[in-house]
């Protein structure tokens, strides 16, 4: 139990005078996934095997999420190795079309695509990685 409150409150009986009515409320404020012990003994009280199946489907629940997470993961990795080789790709042609047209004698064309080949990996290395999140995503389900 991580919070126990209990109230006394005192109301007086409006039909009868002198008549005082104690009422006493316990509110109990419980975190995490797991029930309380005296809770799982209720519970196979009860019905018998109750709290194997409650474990069973816990492990099972964190099991499934422990796989969407990697899933996740996964595709968060294979989505950025995809634009990083199709980020230079494209700087490979543009340095190859601006050799290209400077054999042509389009050295303003050339210089145009090469710049902008050149300029686009200067940024990625200025600016780095974008900062990422530390904690892993919660998966709404």
């Amino acid at each position: 139990m991580d919070n126990a409150d209990t109230d006394d409150v005192a109301l007086s009986a409006q039909d009868s005078p002198g008549v005082v009515v104690h009422r006493r409320s316990v509110s109990v404020c419980v975190t995490g996934p797991w029930p309380q012990a005296q809770e799982f003994a209720l519970y196979e009280e009860s019905c018998p095997g109750a709290g194997n199946r409650i474990l069973a489907y816990m492990e099972a629940e964190q099991a499934a999420r422990h796989k969407l997470q990697d899933m996740d993961m996964r595709g968060a990795l294979r989505s950025e190795m995809w634009g990083l080789a199709a980020a230079y790709s494209l700087m490979l042609c543009l340095v190859g079309a601006a050799f290209v047209l400077a054999l042509y004698g389009q050295e303003v064309i050339a210089g145009v695509f090469l710049g902008a080949g050149v300029l686009g990996a200067v940024y990625k290395f200025i600016d780095g990685r974008p900062p990422t999140e530390t904690a892993p995503k919660e998966i709404q389900g």
